[in-house]
């Protein structure tokens, strides 16, 4: 059977786990691979994922990753044999009928973007969604949350071979801003064309945003507004 996508989960042991996994895998079709990645060394704290979804590939070694370690760790593990990548966080819910969604947009504007993100805290998602609009054409030089990124598997091997070639752009950048800036600054670099999905089928349910910390706000960073809802789906085909 061929993968149409490999999905890439990075997490921790924290408790947002199981209930994001619950609204990931509720629709997920058999030309999908699901990987999950783990960062944390922990024993045990992955036995109930293997119990109840045993057809996800766990990459438990043991050790410990960073965040940054972790995530290009699960690009070079997604990036081949299938037609496009998903990279995916451990706290986040997505609508109903996600995986439908996400290979209908990949399908439909592929000719038109190279990365496609479905969760954006941008509130101009949710203008183009008042407008009618189907996408909304992602600022590179703006770009954060990297929660639900869809890849073209050329941009992940640009991306990589970018972070080995010229690793002082890597070592600059702190650690404590997980991917968005090494992402943001790719983008910008290579001229990746970056897609927002309107709206945005995937909601950020975490209690911590490093991009928010950073910006100094206490909250997580939602998706204002945009967000179809869980048990919804964004629009009829």
């Amino acid at each position: 059977m061929t993968i149409v996508c490999r999905v890439g989960i990075t997490c921790v042991d924290r408790p947002e786990l199981l209930r994001s996994l619950k609204s990931v895998m509720r629709d997920i079709p058999k030309n999908w691979q699901v990987d999950l990645f783990s960062g944390s060394p922990q024993p045990g704290y992955l036995d109930p994922v293997k119990q109840r979804w045993p057809q996800i590939s766990v990459h438990h070694d043991g050790q410990a990753y960073d965040v940054v370690q972790n995530t290009v760790r699960a690009l070079r593990g997604i990036k081949d044999a299938c037609a496009y990548s998903l990279l995916l966080q451990d706290d986040i819910v997505v609508c109903k009928r996600f995986p439908q969604h996400v290979d209908w947009f990949v399908r439909r504007y592929r000719g038109v973007g190279d990365v496609f993100s479905f969760y954006t805290p941008y509130r101009a998602v949710f203008k183009a969604q008042l407008a009618g609009q189907k996408f909304w054409r992602y600022p590179a030089n703006g770009f954060y949350g990297s929660l639900a990124l869809a890849w073209k598997p050329w941009v992940i091997d640009g991306f990589l071979r970018v972070l080995e070639t010229r690793p002082q752009i890597h070592a600059r950048l702190p650690k404590t801003f997980c991917m968005d800036l090494r992402f943001k600054w790719f983008f910008q670099y290579a001229q990746i064309r970056l897609l927002a999905c309107v709206p945005n089928v995937v909601q950020h349910i975490g209690k911590y945003s490093a991009v928010a910390a950073a910006r100094g706000k206490t909250r997580p960073l939602r998706s204002c507004g945009a967000f179809c809802g869980e048990n919804n789906t964004p629009y009829r085909r």
